[in-house]
């Protein structure tokens, strides 16, 4: 799937479950809302309500005491002590219901007073019309103290009412705002997820179809790929076969012409014939140049077509040995070794890994010839994959350019005048380190040596013999 096609379809899924996530949070964020603002509302009611049960019951225990005074008849006063009763409780109520709102607590502060001072006159009339009679009871409502106080008192609730219609409509106003945003973002925001989602299934269905094709494709260039390989592999066994029935027929040749040069070397040698002499030490040469061509031609078929014995090699103790070895047939050199102390075991074949050895040595020691004192280094590091071997020398070193010149079969950078050599030995080590599932590079600068490397890989070592 590609990248931009990846990015739109996770943006437009991821979008879409934002939206209908924020149509959740709104909607429950405004249904909290609403649930409050009802409540909210419900409480403004109860307010109004109670305060027109207060008035009201102010009103019921006036026309109680005027009956009373007015006929003298104890009966009349039922509505006074039953509303006497209920104001108390509906002025309590009101102190409750108003606590959370502090004008109206000042406004029940002013009326508390007010009430008891109402119903203080009301019982006082009610007295003078017991004791003193109606004259004087009459005289006492004439006076219209008490009325005076109710007008307060209404005056009061007129305010209070007034106050609460007010938080009323604010509400109100509020619980539609809010139900009318809730469906409108609503609306849209399913409008537009519902959009993106199917947006997000039409491309997911191409993009599905487009892979079926390009597996289709894939499959069939493999078919075609394994068809190739088969025919690479083929010309390849065949290659090498011929390669090495070549090498091996030259054998007997060669040894047949190094044995009549030797014979025709002695009778020049016994005849004094310089000039011959000087002949056959060039037909020698060439023979034994010819011999080794042919042994590395077969050396490098064989480790092309033989089986790796994988087995823990001490990568330390190989390279000493091969050290070893080449020191005593490099007794007249003046060579000096540093080699790491902390090589490692690995898995490998152990004959091809000191032959890896072998080649990168005399590598160093035949092109470090010119110096009077050889220096030729051997280090070890390693990354999280691989084991790295590093083998610098202060040779002559070689020119960045012709660098993937080196590891090729027959290529030389030297005349065979200055260096003797097949032009096989790196190809060999490319070739045996390749089989390991390893890498080989080198760096050098011309008269300042040079650094061959190669690597060998922690794991997948069965593996990368199997392949082969």
């Amino acid at each position: 799937m590609s990248s931009p096609f990846n990015k739109f379809v996770a943006g437009s899924f991821t979008l879409a479950l934002v939206i209908f996530a924020s149509i959740g949070v709104v909607t429950f964020r405004t249904t909290n809302n609403l649930i409050h603002t009802t409540e909210r509302v419900a409480h403004t009611r109860e307010v109004l309500e109670t305060l027109g049960s207060l008035l009201s019951e102010l009103d019921e225990a006036e026309v109680g005491e005027r009956g009373y005074v007015i006929t003298g008849n104890q009966e009349l006063l039922e509505p006074y002590h039953s509303a006497l009763r209920q104001i108390k409780h509906e002025a309590s109520r009101l102190r409750t219901l108003t606590q959370d709102n502090l004008q109206q607590q000042g406004r029940m502060d002013k009326m508390d007073p007010l009430i008891n001072s109402k119903l203080t006159n009301i019982e006082q009339i009610i007295k003078i019309r017991s004791s003193q009679g109606f004259e004087l009871a009459a005289a006492a409502v004439a006076a219209e103290e008490g009325r005076q106080v109710m007008d307060k008192i209404r005056s009061l609730v007129t305010e209070m009412k007034s106050e609460e219609a007010h938080l009323l409509k604010g509400r109100t106003e509020i619980s539609h705002t809010d139900a009318t945003t809730a469906l409108e973002f609503s609306r849209a925001g399913t409008i537009t997820g519902f959009v993106l989602l199917l947006l997000s299934f039409y491309f997911l269905r191409y993009e599905i179809k487009r892979r079926e094709l390009a597996r289709q494709e894939v499959t069939n260039l493999n078919e075609y790929l394994k068809s190739r390989t088969a025919k690479l592999e083929s010309a390849n066994e065949e290659l090498e076969a011929f390669s090495y029935s070549v090498s091996h027929d030259l054998r007997a040749p060669i040894r047949h012409i190094s044995g009549f040069v030797d014979l025709l070397s002695k009778q020049a040698s016994v005849s004094q014939d310089a000039k011959n002499a000087r002949y056959l030490k060039f037909i020698n040469n060439a023979v034994h140049h010819m011999g080794a061509l042919v042994d590395d031609l077969l050396s490098y078929s064989n480790m092309s077509g033989a089986e790796l014995r994988i087995e823990t090699v001490d990568l330390g103790r190989s390279l000493r040995e091969v050290k070893d070895s080449l020191s005593d047939s490099y007794a007249k050199r003046s060579i000096v070794w540093c080699i790491d102390e902390n090589f490692p075991t690995v898995q490998a074949d152990s004959s091809m890994i000191r032959l890896v050895f072998v080649k990168l040595l005399s590598n160093a020691i035949k092109y470090t010839r010119p110096r009077s004192e050889a220096h030729i280094t051997i280090q070890y590091s390693s990354t999280r994959s691989e084991h790295l071997i590093e083998i610098k020398d202060n040779g002559v070193g070689f020119d960045m350019q012709y660098v993937n010149k080196l590891f090729g079969v027959f290529q030389k950078l030297h005349h065979p005048d200055e260096f003797e050599g097949t032009g096989i030995g790196l190809a060999t080590v490319k070739r045996i380190i390749s089989r390991h599932g390893g890498r080989t590079w080198a760096e050098g600068t011309l008269d300042k040596g040079a650094m061959f490397s190669f690597s060998i890989p922690k794991d997948q070592i069965s593996k990368a013999a199997g392949s082969e």
